[in-house]
């Protein structure tokens, strides 16, 4: 088989890279794929526009129509010729904006299979302002059902996008996943947290992510200083950094937090395990509907007690009081279940173990691309 993988996240710098080169990693290794990345970096796109008119096409709602267009031909030409240079028998895209390009491939070359990885809709993402949103809603679904084959994060986004024109034959769910060599668990907390420069006698409660605004981490705070009130050999360490990060800080500091509070700043992806393998409990309070969080993947695959979020997508996958426990998001609800963990070791190792056991069992990447690849290779043999 041979396979293009079109992916304009694979050198980016959120969690779609993750997800794109470890599909693009899991399929080279297949000895029955021969497997081509597009576009190679920085090559194939359209025109960078300044970044002051960037906003401006991006806050007016009229205007993101004109940018949503524009988005639909960046690498379309390069794409075309790709196709022509590696000549593959399918074809797999991982959208953003660009669904209307499907039809464009299918219109070209009829002959080859189509399939995406359908992560977000962008009318829930970048577009999410864009006017007549319901039209292009309906755009997105007609464009989806020109491929072959769609893959969607999780089923709650597969019934938003397609409703009605969902047919089962074509539209799948398939979760994300980890690399379990790379997320496991490590034994020697205490090695770790010198290395990391983490205290030693607290109890860690960790979070990984961007500090942005939609993250709610001021509920995460105030969450943690109701925590405090109780336990006081716990502390807050935060892995990431972003727009919100001041803002962040000042909270921290009028909850008077300081002293409980460790802000790491950015790290690769490649430091991650490290700072993961310290905590004793991890939390991913907040998630989108439709999302399927890389970071609870990441965080069960090193074994560790987990709150996530009470959310469609997350329910398709893991049980509350079995494998997680689910918050609400609010401050309160945070707090709650982080204060039921403190207060019970042997819930925090039964949720740890059984997390773990799912997890290495279900959904790591190779189960993720070897689903994918399946699909797509009765497509093409008919």
């Amino acid at each position: 088989m041979r396979l293009l993988y079109y992916s304009t996240a694979y050198y980016s710098n959120h969690g779609g890279s993750t997800h794109s080169r470890e599909f693009f990693a899991q399929i080279s290794k297949r000895p029955e794929v021969k497997a081509f990345l597009f576009p190679e970096k920085g090559g194939g796109g359209g025109h960078q526009l300044k970044p002051g008119l960037r906003t401006i096409l991006r806050n007016n709602p009229l205007l993101q129509i004109l940018f949503f267009y524009r988005r639909n031909k960046f690498h379309l030409h390069a794409l075309f010729r790709a196709i022509e240079e590696h000549k593959p028998d399918a074809i797999v895209m991982r959208l953003d904006s660009n669904f209307f390009q499907i039809k464009n491939i299918r219109d070209r070359y009829p002959n080859l299979v189509i399939a995406t990885e359908v992560n977000a809709s962008p009318f829930d993402e970048s577009f999410r302002n864009i006017a007549f949103r319901n039209h292009f809603r309906q755009r997105e679904q007609q464009f989806l059902s020109f491929a072959h084959c769609n893959f969607f994060v999780s089923g709650h986004l597969r019934d938003q996008i397609m409703g009605r024109a969902m047919d089962e034959s074509r539209d799948w769910v398939v979760h994300n996943g980890v690399d379990t060599e790379m997320f496991y668990p490590i034994p020697d907390k205490d090695v770790l947290r010198d290395e990391v420069q983490l205290p030693q006698s607290s109890i860690i409660l960790g979070y990984v992510g961007t500090l942005d605004v939609h993250k709610k981490l001021n509920n995460l705070l105030s969450a943690f200083a109701q925590v405090l009130r109780c336990h006081e050999n716990v502390c807050l360490c935060i892995v990431g950094d972003g727009p919100d990060r001041q803002s962040v800080e000042r909270y921290a500091k009028e909850l008077q937090l300081e002293n409980k509070l460790i802000i790491t700043g950015w790290k690769s992806h490649a430091e991650i395990p490290k700072y993961l393998n310290c905590f004793d409990v991890a939390i991913h309070h907040s998630a989108g509907a439709y999302m399927s969080p890389l970071k609870m993947f990441e965080y069960f695959a090193c074994r560790l007690p987990l709150i996530g979020p009470d959310t469609p997508a997350v329910r398709e996958l893991f049980v509350h009081g079995d494998h997680f426990l689910m918050t609400d998001g609010s401050s309160a609800s945070i707090a709650s279940q982080l204060s039921r963990l403190l207060g019970d070791e042997n819930l925090r190792r039964q949720l740890a173990e059984n997390g773990y056991k799912l997890i290495r069992e279900r959904y790591t990447w190779k189960h993720n691309a070897s689903f994918i690849l399946e699909k797509i290779s009765k497509k093409i043999t008919g």
